[in-house]
């Protein structure tokens, strides 16, 4: 084995390591290398108290990023293949999670559950492996992101009017799941006008049990009508009506596909560049797309685990942490390894050469680690450099947030800074008045709320968590991509 290869550049909290596998064993299918000619052929994680490290290959993850912007480049991408099959996949999973669900999950028999897991767990893996795509061509290298600009460059543009420009043209159009939920609420709101009849009324209550899991990422919590209740208050606290609000909210992406086609007609782009930003915007909607399924997924996951728990007696912290093997052992009749699973739950490497995974032992992970991380030596500064996910400039105090505790420290008004965000913090980002990440993308989670919530956004910063501490002063530039610590 090589020596100090390896990178982590994707870091998330509150995950576990069934939800992680279905990700990252997806990465590697070999549809990957049907779309893409190649593939990655190394992947390392280690996961610690719901707390996961992923990185791959360093170099060849890099090489595979520009490998597929020379695809794009030569339209070699079949953007309404990738939709397609997506959406192909999206279809399955609903209708299998709907079949399970109409059953009811005390009725269906062992046998039953065995067919229904490992069919979702395979479809799951597909769908990642597609959305792997989108991960590749920007994720921490910006391949994407830098020949969009440079095609905005070439326009004579300045630099405030390229990232307001980008930002528009590659925003998604498509429906989603949150733009459905907000879409119905807002028509709850209409409807009953009262702020007591809305909470009161069936339509209201089926709607909080109906997208409870919009938010569940890989384990909970579930949002409750406690939190569908506070959407309900901000809806009628703002000073349009909730009757304009629904307009506007029916119209905003028409209205955002004709701005798309009304500057792309300004600048006159080419056919090769209007396919580059119909790319991203695929790839944006495959993200958040992608994100949607897997949070209804793991919820249904998770009320599978709970059911066969119960009948087995077996925790579900039990089943986050076993592998898919384990798990339709399990359904089978065999017992689990409790013992290796409580070992797991506290501290796991994995890492999978080729399509051939295996877990470090305990006692051996720190020295597998100091042989494969590739070390980077970090300078102390004040100004930090990054990637434009949404313009703006904005000063504030510093909150680091990185995990669902984290959220309480954040104010109206400071500065959010994490590793990487994810739907677990969304209520602090509704909070904050400006973003900055250590890693990310264009198709990024913060990246994607920072253009819903049309707030400053510098991802990619690389080292923002390690050298900024809660409270520190800091000035975020997202006209240049700069963050500075104010003294």
């Amino acid at each position: 084995m090589k020596k100090n290869f390896v990178k982590f550049i994707i870091e998330e909290n509150n995950i576990n390591y069934f939800g992680w596998s279905l990700v990252t064993d997806g990465f590697f299918m070999p549809l990957v290398k049907k779309y893409l000619g190649k593939s990655l052929d190394f992947q390392l994680y280690k996961i610690e108290k719901d707390h996961g490290q992923w990185g791959p290959d360093y170099d060849k993850w890099l090489d595979l990023g520009k490998h597929t912007l020379v695809l794009l480049g030569n339209k070699k991408i079949d953007l309404k293949k990738i939709l397609q099959h997506h959406t192909n996949l999206k279809r399955q999973i609903i209708k299998t999670i709907d079949e399970l669900e109409k059953a009811g999950y005390k009725n269906i028999t062992l046998d039953e559950y065995f067919k229904y897991f490992e069919k979702l767990s395979r479809l799951m893996l597909e769908m990642n492996a597609v959305g792997f795509i989108p991960v590749i061509s920007d994720f921490e290298h910006f391949y994407l992101s830098n020949k969009l600009n440079s095609i905005l460059t070439q326009k004579n543009l300045k630099m405030d009017e390229i990232s307001k420009i980008v930002s528009v043209l590659i925003s998604n159009t498509k429906e989603t799941e949150f733009w459905k939920e907000h879409l119905k609420l807002l028509k709850i709101c209409v409807k009953y006008k009262n702020y007591k009849k809305i909470i009161q009324s069936s339509e209201f209550q089926t709607h909080a049990l109906e997208y409870c899991w919009l938010h569940y990422n890989y384990q909970g919590p579930i949002s409750k009508k406690e939190d569908f209740e506070k959407k309900v208050k901000e809806i009628l606290k703002n000073k349009l009506t909730s009757a304009r609000q629904l307009r506007a909210h029916k119209n905003y992406l028409q209205a955002l596909k004709k701005e798309q086609r009304r500057i792309e007609k300004k600048l006159a782009l080419t056919t090769l560049e209007h396919y580059l930003f119909e790319a991203a915007r695929v790839f944006l909607y495959l993200k958040s797309s992608r994100i949607e399924v897997r949070h209804r997924t793991q919820f249904i996951f998770d009320n599978i685990f709970r059911e066969i728990g119960m009948r087995n007696n077996i925790p579900v912290s039990v089943f986050r942490y076993s592998a898919r093997d384990e798990i339709l052992s399990c359904l089978s009749g065999k017992k689990i390894n409790l013992k290796k699973i409580q070992t797991r739950k506290r501290l796991l490497l994995r890492i999978i050469e080729g399509r051939k995974g295996r877990f470090v032992e305990p006692t051996n992970i720190k020295k597998v680690l100091k042989k494969t991380l590739f070390q980077e030596k970090l300078k102390k500064t004040d100004i930090m450099e990054g990637q434009i996910a949404f313009k703006g400039v904005v000063s504030g105090k510093v909150k680091i947030v990185n995990k669902i505790a984290d959220i309480k420290k954040v104010k109206v008004g400071d500065i959010l800074v994490s590793i990487a965000t994810s739907p677990d913090v969304l209520p602090a980002m509704i909070k904050a008045s400006a973003f900055v990440t250590d890693s990310g993308g264009i198709t990024s989670h913060a990246a994607i709320i920072a253009r819903e919530l049309k707030k400053p956004c510098v991802i990619g910063t690389k080292l923002a968590t390690k050298v900024l501490q809660d409270g520190d002063l800091v000035e975020v530039d997202a006209q240049r991509g700069i963050v500075r610590k104010i003294k």
